[in-house]
């Protein structure tokens, strides 16, 4: 990166963004560097200029803002999370717009219907149909994006919708686990494991966590990233005899 020509500590309240995402004009202004090295191999240019809005693996949207739908990070100006919700919502891919809308909402403690008031104020607005397809299968007590995408499978495939995030509770023990999906009704858990879950420490509170499960009558279902991705349908196949509908 360019060695700054003016006190880094002016730098976040003369260009908003810097060093990360700016406008290469105002550093230019403001004496943080020059056009030609902004053209150097340090910088990488979103916007081709001349107009142009498109580059590799950057999708730009223009859309309508109304006050009180932004917000600042940092000294970028970005959309608040509800409006940002409200946006990965609509997008064409169903699975990754619950995604989205799952993780913002548990994120920032929100209703996804709260997102209804969109529709409303932007009425005939593009996406609505999709939005409301993403928030009949939100939930905003996904424990992580990819527990989301595993239900996303589940359900798409007509399998009943499990419950998220299950409390199951040991009275005598007084202790409880919490089942990212369960059929409670079946004793049916089902579990997406992430990497966390290969700590050492974590392996061995697992470990105990199931073997108390299964002594009660439970039937642990396990799955990794490479189940989602690789191996959906088998998923569906264990699960769909699991609940006795093969």
């Amino acid at each position: 990166m360019d060695t700054p020509l003016r006190d880094a500590a002016c730098v976040s309240t003369v260009v908003p963004g810097w060093p990360v995402a700016f406008r290469g004009s105002l550093a230019v202004a403001a004496g943080l560097s020059s056009w030609s090295r902004l053209r150097g191999s340090r910088f990488h240019r979103l916007f081709l200029g001349g107009g142009q809005r498109t580059h590799p693996g950057l999708t730009v949207h223009r859309d309508r803002i109304a006050p009180g739908e932004t917000t600042r990070v940092d000294d970028i100006r970005c959309t608040t999370p509800l409006r940002t919700a409200y946006d990965l919502g609509r997008q064409d891919d169903l699975v990754e717009a619950v995604v989205a809308v799952d993780r913002l909402a548990n994120r920032h403690r929100f209703p996804p219907d709260l997102l209804l008031h969109f529709t409303a104020h932007y009425r005939g607005g593009p996406g609505t149909t999709r939005l409301c397809a993403t928030l009949a299968h939100t939930n905003p007590y996904a424990g992580s994006p990819m527990e989301s995408r595993l239900r996303m499978i589940i359900v798409q495939a007509g399998l009943p919708p499990p419950r998220v995030q299950w409390v199951v509770q040991d009275v005598d023990a007084r202790t409880a686990v919490w089942l990212d999906l369960a059929w409670p009704e079946h004793r049916i858990g089902v579990e997406f494991e992430g990497g966390g879950h290969t700590d050492p420490v974590e392996v061995l509170r697992d470990a105990g966590r199931y073997t108390r499960l299964v002594a009660r009558g439970w039937r642990i279902y396990r799955y990794t990233r490479f189940d989602v991705y690789g191996d959906p349908g088998r998923i569906i196949t264990e699960l769909t005899h699991a609940l006795g509908r093969s």
